[in-house]
């Protein structure tokens, strides 16, 4: 089961949320729903919000784009349920989203993309009888990323370990099926926190591999976004960290994003055309931002933050080829082995293939800069 993204992650299910029982209890649940749901909520009939009370077993939030399908099983013996669902946004300044239905499903639209939903269930029958509704959280994101454009969908909070662990395998939520791996204990870098979210921790000979040949070669288009936070106390001093790197080590036959050589500036390109490239912005230490870079045929721009950073036309006698070798790598560089990899924590990286619209860019910029906390 999907953490989060796509399925939502049950929280506090089996609590009460109230210490009185009964009528009295399910006049409070009945209260509470009237106020949280938005105007006009109802079922396909139009009925209204009646009273809350017993919540169903089996809760499934599903995340789509701007949405949530929220099914759940039937409750055993009860006669005539009614059921309330809310879906209720972290950033309080956002709106609320419900539905109520007499059905075991409904969807749930209205909802922003990058925010962390948590979904709550309640249900009523003709008797008004109450136990501990259920709970679920949900993150919604853009359809690109498991559309036939997405190369690469790395999200820290798909890893199906505990943080604290070693981290062996990070699942592709592409559709792809391009998981990292690592099986070398000694190599293997560590699942942690970042914010409300998951993030994997580089130490700088720590890395994940991947299958390079299908990311995205020759002179396709591609989109790469990465999420990182830079920990390294000697940024300025030390030479390279890569983020993500594949392809081969000839000029212009690779893509990576890296932390330049004794400079903490942001540099994405195509093997060894760094000294023609004049990046402004610097990775900030301890704080989570968003890198943004479009490789294409002829050149490469690169945005922090939403913020263009710089853009660089392949000079004569440049062109970008990459050429895919059998392993890409995270957290590093396939050609510098276990050194001059990552210092510091990854939390997503999405790689788009082929023409990618303007408009599918900005959405997916627009979920991981909400997701993440990142002020554009």
């Amino acid at each position: 089961m999907l953490p989060d993204r796509r399925r939502g992650r049950s929280r506090g299910e089996g609590r009460f949320l109230f210490p009185v029982v009964g009528a009295v209890t399910g006049l409070l649940i009945f209260l509470a729903f009237s106020f949280i749901l938005p105007s006009g909520a109802g079922d396909a009939n139009g009925a209204e919000v009646g009273m809350v009370g017993v919540p169903a077993p089996g809760l499934s939030v599903v995340a789509g784009d701007g949405s949530a399908r929220v099914s759940w099983t039937a409750l055993a013996g009860v006669r005539g349920p009614r059921y309330v669902v809310a879906a209720v946004p972290d950033n309080t300044a956002l709106p609320q989203s419900g539905c109520v239905t007499t059905a075991l499903s409904c969807m749930i639209g209205g909802l922003a993309d990058g925010v962390m939903y948590t979904v709550r269930l309640d249900a009523a029958d003709a008797a008004g009888a109450v136990i501990p509704p259920a709970w679920a959280d949900v993150t919604p994101y853009p359809a690109v990323l498991t559309s036939r454009a997405s190369a690469l969908w790395l999200n820290a909070d798909d890893i199906p370990a505990a943080a604290g662990t070693p981290v062996s395998f990070w699942p592709d939520g592409s559709g792809q099926g391009n998981n990292a791996r690592q099986a070398q204990a000694g190599n293997q870098p560590v699942l942690s926190a970042l914010g409300s979210h998951r993030a994997v921790r580089f130490s700088g000979s720590q890395n994940l591999l991947l299958d390079g040949g299908r990311l995205p070669s020759g002179s396709t288009p591609s989109v790469i976004f990465a999420v990182a936070q830079l920990g390294d106390p000697r940024a300025v001093a030390d030479c390279y960290e890569h983020l993500l790197a594949w392809g081969t080590a000839i000029t212009g036959e690779a893509r990576m994003i890296y932390k330049g050589c004794s400079t903490a500036l942001a540099y994405a390109e195509t093997f060894n055309t760094y000294p023609l490239m004049h990046p402004r912005y610097a990775w900030p230490r301890e704080q989570p931002v968003l890198v943004t870079a479009e490789i294409t045929g002829s050149g490469i721009s690169v945005w922090m933050d939403g913020s263009l950073d710089y853009s660089w036309r392949n000079p004569p006698g440049v062109v970008t080829d990459t050429r895919p070798q059998e392993t890409a790598m995270v957290g590093g560089a396939l050609w510098w082995g276990d050194s001059d990899g990552w210092v510091g924590q990854i939390g997503e990286i999405v790689v788009l293939s082929g023409n990618v619209s303007a408009q599918n860019v900005r959405a997916v910029d627009e979920y991981l800069l909400r997701k993440w906390g990142i002020r554009a």
